[in-house]
């Protein structure tokens, strides 16, 4: 997902009931769903952040590993400028090009998610855009007409035509959530990959504050009666991890889950595969009957049968990581075969339009 879209789908069904089937045999539900980057999700805690205070926080994470490695050149360019001083052709844009460049380096590099701004590695139809032509900076005197006036002036500018706008307009007719998360990839990346996606999902929940406490509640009146975080990739794994990969999820946002039923959401959870890329068949080894999955990966032209690995139910302990268990591949989805004489297969994709939309069916 590159830039925000949306998929308008009317359904029709027959009502069920006597009493209610007199205001006619059939209802709609006109069912529209939006879709837009996760990178966005991480923009709204800047309305509650100065230019100074972001800056400080987003310096100091560009200091610690993976991140230094990636930030290296910008943080060697920033070192040579004179923030107070009279801002010059050029470096504003300058600095905002090698920032960018360790954002995008971060995400593509490590996995990394929690990169703020969110268009800065995702930018949609604001690209070369001098609205993301912006970067940290240390902290100092602010005369104006200064290098660091400038680029306060433009994120302020960011926060107030990009960030507010993108919300209001859209969230503001939002009555469905659902968070996807891929938990593999980040246990792949190790313990730094994991933590960064605990803190990116954390950061991004926190300002989904639904109650009239929450930033989107100052923003306009949300309407969000329902959540449901989904594991996805359900198809990657065998059948008998599914219940670990939702209980590991349900770990993983536990404080998010918690202000939800503060607020009086009541979040749900679930395991799925829009779409089943594999089947799961058992093996012997060494006596012992073992549950696979049999698939093609992304980088193979045939099918394979391989042992997945597990999943903890729990987030994961530093034996886990000194063991290196977590190898999860990537398989390429199947062709769908839109003959009308085969549904496609899923995993638990019901239980989510019941979670979501069941309801209104009815």
């Amino acid at each position: 997902t590159t830039s925000l879209s949306a998929l308008r789908l009317e359904i029709r069904f027959a009502i069920k009931g006597m009493l209610r089937r007199r205001f006619g045999p059939h209802r709609s539900l006109v069912l529209t769903i939006i879709d837009y980057p996760g990178e966005w999700l991480l923009d709204l805690p800047l309305l509650e952040q100065t230019y100074e205070t972001w800056s400080e926080a987003t310096l100091a994470m560009a200091q610690t590993a993976p991140r230094s490695e990636f930030a290296d050149e910008w943080r060697r360019y920033l070192a040579t400028l004179e923030p107070a001083a009279p801002a010059r052709p050029g470096q504003a844009a300058q600095a905002a090009a090698l920032y960018t460049a360790y954002l995008r380096r971060a995400q593509r590099e490590a996995g990394l998610g929690l990169l703020q701004p969110g268009r800065f590695t995702m930018p949609g139809d604001l690209a070369d855009s001098d609205l993301l032509a912006f970067c940290p900076l240390p902290s100092g005197p602010t005369p104006p007409g200064s290098l660091r006036a400038l680029l306060r002036h433009r994120y302020d500018r960011y926060c107030a035509e990009v960030v507010t706008p993108f919300y209001r307009d859209h969230f503001s007719r939002f009555d469905r959530q659902i968070v996807l998360v891929d938990l593999l990839a980040p246990l792949n990346r190790g313990p730094s990959g994991f933590a960064d996606l605990q803190a990116t999902l954390d950061t991004a929940m926190r300002s989904f504050r639904y109650g009239s406490s929450g930033l989107l509640a100052r923003l306009f009146r949300p309407r969000i009666d329902t959540l449901l975080f989904a594991a996805t990739k359900a198809d990657h794994v065998a059948h008998n991890q599914h219940n670990n990969l939702r209980l590991l999820l349900e770990r993983l946002v536990s404080d998010a889950a918690a202000r939800a039923r503060f607020e009086g959401l009541a979040p749900g959870f679930v395991a799925l595969a829009a779409h089943r890329s594999t089947d799961v068949v058992r093996t012997e080894h060494h006596g012992q009957v073992l549950s696979c999955v049999r698939g093609r990966l992304k980088d193979e032209d045939r099918e394979t049968v391989l042992f997945p690995g597990e999943i903890p139910a729990d987030l994961p302990t530093d034996e886990d990581w000194r063991a290196d268990r977590f190898r999860f591949r990537d398989f390429a989805p199947r062709r769908l075969r839109l003959n009308g004489t085969e549904a496609p297969q899923h995993i638990r994709l019901d239980q989510a339009l019941e979670a979501l939309i069941g309801d209104r069916l009815r």
